[in-house]
């Protein structure tokens, strides 16, 4: 009798020791790729967005998270050739449910073309987007080298700001810099753009050099 009870509580044990290295196991299989992705998650929101494996899982939810982590960064790649990176990254926080509100002198920058929808029906869709990506792209560039912050895109137009939200001095001087560095940056595209036999865009301010500073 008692060597069927030792046999039993045998058997019992290492039935437990079994169940338990199963589950460190499965466990571990989940825990892992939930940790890279949640340090991705981190990183995201820091807008480091370069491409990274998180290798694979063979539980199905922890693979759809997986993949809509990767996509999810892919269409924020695509956001970010026109938005820089400090102005998107959590650099100047706000607390939850807080709003700061704080009066401040700013230097802001409005740019639109000249005769855009003229021009616009010279071009196909293809070379509209190609021309209009290089030139938001040549603003987006001057004015984050300048440390100002890119509002929005009206169509056509950008709007930019000095000063906000991150405190600066030189707030007028580095919307200048912006501007003049714009002005040049697209006559260097439009010499490309007549290369290529194309309409060329111009800021409706580029005729007057100089207005804004």
């Amino acid at each position: 009798m008692d060597r069927n009870n030792l046999a039993t509580l045998g058997i019992g044990i290492a039935s437990l020791l079994v169940s338990l290295l199963v589950s460190i196991w499965i466990s571990t299989r989940i825990s892992q790729p939930l940790r890279l992705i949640a340090q991705e998650a981190q990183a995201i929101g820091q807008f480091a967005l370069e491409p990274k494996d998180l290798g694979h899982s063979t539980i199905r939810e922890v693979e759809q998270l997986i993949e809509a982590t990767e996509d999810m960064k892919a269409g924020l790649r695509s956001f970010q050739k026109f938005v820089q990176r400090s102005s998107c990254a959590t650099s100047w926080p706000l607390a939850r449910g807080a709003h700061r509100w704080q009066r401040s002198t700013l230097t802001v920058l409005f740019s639109d073309l000249t005769g855009f929808t003229a021009l616009a029906e010279k071009l196909n869709p293809e070379e509209l987007v190609a021309q209009l990506g290089e030139y938001f792209g040549l603003a987006s560039e001057q004015i984050e080298q300048s440390h100002g912050t890119l509002d929005k895109y009206v169509g056509d137009g950008v709007m930019a700001f000095w000063g906000a939200p991150r405190p600066d001095p030189a707030h007028a001087l580095g919307a200048c810099q912006a501007a003049l560095g714009l002005q040049r940056g697209l006559r260097t595209l439009r010499e490309k753009w007549q290369d290529e036999a194309g309409p060329r865009f111009m800021p409706a301010w580029a005729s007057t050099p100089g207005r804004w500073c």
